[in-house]
């Protein structure tokens, strides 16, 4: 499939940006159920829409694009697209969890947002 033309720092940009930082830190900011639970909706999003909602508004339903690619590109970064949206989806969202885990119940780490 053909990807969609795109503007760098357009407003996909910065409607991603806090979506991304708040993923990201959300090991930091929210309970470990919260989390599991964001990551089931997650997974439910890509197993039925075949993609996050705005990368395919972004780029079209084009497989292989996650959020970062075009900048880490830009920056002269080279790598698999696919190998790097397969971890992306399915990978990077469980170490964030195993992150929580490991904080909250591990070392007892008491998250902003917590039950």
């Amino acid at each position: 499939m053909k990807e969609k033309e795109h503007k760098l720092f357009g407003i996909y940009f910065w409607l991603y940006l806090p979506l991304v930082l708040i993923a990201n830190l959300s090991f930091l900011l929210f309970d470990y159920r919260l989390i599991a639970l964001g990551i089931f909706l997650l997974l439910i999003q890509f197993l039925v829409l075949k993609g996050c909602v705005l990368t395919i508004a972004e780029f079209g339903t084009y497989k292989d694009m996650t959020f970062y690619t075009p900048y880490l590109e830009k920056m002269g970064f080279k790598f698999n697209r696919r190998k790097f949206m397969i971890y992306m989806k399915w990978v990077h969202p469980f170490v964030i969890l195993v992150l929580a885990l490991f904080l909250q119940l591990g070392l007892k780490y008491t998250p902003l947002l917590h039950f």
